[in-house]
């Protein structure tokens, strides 16, 4: 056996492998007894044919054999005689019996050796978690949105903006053709969703008023049928009603708090943790950059493709449990596609950072404190018997042990860097 490894990249190498005629000779040979044994050929008992007559109609399936074998088998032998850190499953890019015997072509992806040199003494930016007024406002509006009642206005009173229109579709037409008639359709005017046509003529009413309304489909509707036709309605107008909004006192007590003080305190924090759980995310993300810019090495590109491939398989099933059909949206997949190899590249190398980290600094999660982190995560769940049980799967405690590994990776990067907390 005669072997070539050529460097494609640092983490992907072609195999050449040549088998000498003679030796492939007698494999084939080997195979094809092994067939006659068992071959049932037409006109002789079952495994009584002629080793010629076995040959000369078995031996594709000989062929097929020993090159499933010897390239399993050398493969093993190769990597293991040469240190080859497989990363991947081999891609065999050819296969074929010569007059000089068999040769196969071989990828194979290995790890990266991360050498890490720059890793300290860095400057490194982090955001500044800032609550703003305008964030805690908003939220009290989002509140008040969630917790208004409904009166009806007054006699002879016209709707405005932000009314609630409930009307009758006497007549309703579809690009000239009648369609029906619908009974007690509500329009908040609220709304952003609302076709701005139909707002308008809503607009201005008065209870009993009748009234014609023209409007066409936008081309982005989510049904097909509709993009781009001309609606014509003739309606009664049957009730107009308000938004009435709770005040500051009345919020506070609906939240179960003393007063509206508490209220945005409480809310205050809550934005708090919320960003700031955004800016590590975002932080970390910077930081295992960074680290990689300054120790720059490869990965695997077949591990790249294949994760970006379940981020897009994992974000379709997300769309069809909410129950939409991705095939009805517009999505450009070629892009979405690159934008998660980007995303895939980055998890991987932090992962191998990570590891590299733990191996050079000797960071590790003891055994006694993964249990004691478990023991805690038991503690707080509502139902310990189910999150117990849930907890001993080696998945799981695998997972949580990689998040306590990379905070204690983090916190002994920011221990040993310059960390510059920047204003928004």
């Amino acid at each position: 056996m005669k072997v070539n490894i050529e460097d494609v990249t640092t983490v992907k190498k072609k195999v050449i492998v040549n088998f000498p005629k003679e030796a492939v000779d007698e494999e084939l040979r080997k195979e094809l007894l092994k067939i006659q044994k068992t071959a049932e050929i037409k006109g002789f008992r079952k495994g009584k044919a002629p080793y010629s007559i076995v040959e000369k109609i078995y031996m594709p399936e000989a062929m097929r054999r020993y090159a499933e074998r010897i390239i399993k088998e050398s493969l093993q032998n190769i990597t293991t005689e040469n240190q080859l850190d497989i990363a991947t499953r081999p891609i065999i890019e050819k296969e074929d019996f010569t007059e000089s015997g068999f040769e196969y072509h071989a990828i194979i992806e290995v790890h990266p050796k991360v050498e890490l040199n720059k890793y300290k003494d860095l400057t490194i930016k982090k955001q500044k978690v800032n609550v703003t007024e305008e964030m805690i406002d908003n939220a009290l509006k989002e509140l008040r949105e969630k917790n208004y009642h409904v009166e009806d206005i007054a006699e002879g009173e016209k709707s405005k903006e932000n009314s609630i229109v409930t009307f009758d579709v006497i007549e309703y037409k579809l690009d000239g053709e009648y369609i029906g008639k619908f009974d007690n359709e509500v329009v908040d005017l609220t709304k952003a969703t609302i076709f701005s046509d139909l707002k308008n003529a809503l607009i201005g009413c008065g209870v009993g008023e009748i009234k014609d309304v023209v409007f066409t489909y936008p081309e982005d509707m989510e049904d097909e049928k509709l993009r781009g036709k001309k609606a014509e309605l003739k309606i009664i107008i049957k009730k107009i009603s308000k938004k009435v909004y709770p005040d500051d006192n009345e919020l506070a007590k609906i939240m179960n708090f003393e007063n509206i003080l508490a209220l945005k305190e409480d809310i205050r924090k809550k934005i708090e943790n919320k960003l700031s759980g955004e800016v590590e995310d975002k932080f970390r993300v910077e930081l295992f950059n960074r680290l990689a810019q300054e120790n720059p090495f490869e990965v695997p590109e077949s591990m790249v493709d294949e994760m970006a491939i379940k981020m897009l398989e994992d974000f379709m099933r997300n769309l069809e449990k909410a129950g939409i059909d991705p095939s009805n949206m517009n999505l450009d997949w070629k892009n979405m596609f690159e934008v998660n190899k980007r995303s895939a590249e980055h998890v991987l190398k932090r992962h191998y950072i990570l590891k590299a980290l733990k191996e050079k600094e000797n960071l590790e999660v003891t055994e006694e404190e993964l249990d004691k982190r478990i023991s805690e995560i038991i503690e707080k769940s509502q139902d310990k018997e189910k999150a117990s049980a849930y907890l001993t799967n080696p998945n799981v405690r695998r997972n949580i042990y990689m998040d306590m590994l990379e905070n204690k990776v983090v916190e002994f990067l920011i221990a040993n860097n310059q960390i510059e907390v920047m204003e928004e």
